[in-house]
């Protein structure tokens, strides 16, 4: 329970800061927010070596062939592929560029020419009381809202992810 409440804590703050444009000079309605992140926003389907589902996920598109997602997705699994919100092109994942085990995030490689990648705002513009929205597709859609309650150290230590 404490790893599933440690990994839904991270990915929850994965989403703010990478899923949410925050600006101070034009408001988003929740639907606009939605709309521009589905354009990047994927399904991940993980497999084990004989090709059944091993876990479902979420992830963005950072570059054209390239997905941003929690590590803790794509462990064990020994293939995968990425979809995207509303379409049924799958992605297959060829690999990965970069890791950061302690953070929980990977970015995957996939071979992807077209997509869109999500537009990142600056999360040092961030400030504790605005409205904030998640935005994945772990089991289907998701948009979740809230207030933004904390300010996360990325390089300290931070008892909410641990």
């Amino acid at each position: 329970m404490r790893q599933k409440k440690k990994s839904l804590t991270c990915f929850a703050f994965l989403g703010f800061l990478l899923f949410c444009v925050v600006t101070a000079t034009t408001a988003q309605t929740p639907q606009q927010i939605a709309q521009k992140a589905f354009r990047s926003t994927v399904l991940l389907v993980m497999e084990d070596a004989n090709g059944q589902p091993l876990s479902l996920g979420s992830g963005f598109f950072v570059k054209d062939d390239q997905i941003a997602t929690n590590l803790h997705v794509v462990e064990g699994a020994a293939r995968g592929y990425a979809k995207l919100v509303g379409k049924e092109t799958k992605f297959n994942i060829e690999g990965y560029t970069a890791i950061d085990e302690k953070r929980d995030l990977i970015i995957l490689k996939v071979a992807a020419f077209g997509t869109q990648a999500i537009s990142l705002g600056n999360s040092d513009f961030a400030q504790v009381g605005e409205t904030v929205y998640a935005v994945g597709n772990p089991r289907g859609l998701g948009v979740s809202g809230g207030k933004f309650t904390w300010v996360y150290d990325y390089l300290g230590y931070n008892p909410s992810c641990y």
